[in-house]
């Protein structure tokens, strides 16, 4: 059974990262009642320690709802500056309960697992890391995503290119994609949108997300 911690102080959100044993410094963010602490809290540290080694390698990452009530507060840039690569990984991870939201499964062992965290409105277009910009796939439906093989409609419909004849990935068109529970983790529809008319069919044209012009 996966043991689950969440930290939450009136001071301090302790992130995702920390969870994950990676020290590292956080610089200071404000926003409303809460801040990231610019430095190391030994304290967490050992807690987090402890509990890894009780879990003995199994743990999840739990989130306290105050933490995305927070956030939902603030402005685009405010918000986004509270994110990077780890946290924007751990956060989108855990908004769809560790599985693809295509397929709804997932290859696990322990915390090691074939899902990763797709940009919507992928970083080499200046997409931000919020949790509203990522979706949870497996890797092979990340990447046919990130070609534009397949894209998500404006009420949550995955729609395969016409020209992709994979019977794999047409068995998903049109089909509903697996939403979080917070409306946090949901992709937003202005992230959608940008996929829509600048990735959808993308490998017909360019094949690489840094070529990558609008389609439709």
């Amino acid at each position: 059974e996966l043991t689950s911690l969440s930290l939450l102080s009136h001071d301090f959100i302790v992130g995702p990262s920390l969870i994950h044993g990676d020290k590292r410094r956080y610089r200071e963010a404000r926003g409303g009642n809460h801040a990231i602490y610019d430095g190391e809290l030994p304290e967490v540290e050992d807690e987090i320690d402890r509990v890894r080694l009780q879990a003995n390698g199994e743990y999840d990452v739990a989130i306290d709802e105050t933490v995305t009530k927070r956030t939902q507060n603030e402005e685009t840039e405010s918000m986004a500056s509270l994110f990077n690569s780890v946290s924007f990984h751990d956060f989108v991870l855990m908004g769809y309960k560790h599985q693809c939201a295509v397929t709804r499964r997932v290859i696990r062992y322990r915390n090691y697992m074939n899902l990763e965290a797709a940009h919507i409105w992928p970083r080499s277009h200046d997409g931000l890391y919020l949790p509203c910009n990522g979706i949870a796939l497996c890797r092979d439906m990340h990447w046919a995503f990130d070609k534009g093989m397949f894209t998500i409609d404006d009420d949550y419909k995955i729609r395969v290119h016409p020209d992709i004849d994979s019977d794999y990935l047409r068995q998903y068109d049109k089909k509903t994609l697996f939403l979080p529970e917070d409306s946090f983790f949901q992709p937003s529809r202005e992230n959608l949108r940008y996929h829509q008319r600048n990735i959808y069919g993308l490998f017909k044209t360019a094949g690489s997300l840094t070529r990558a012009t609008r389609i439709i």
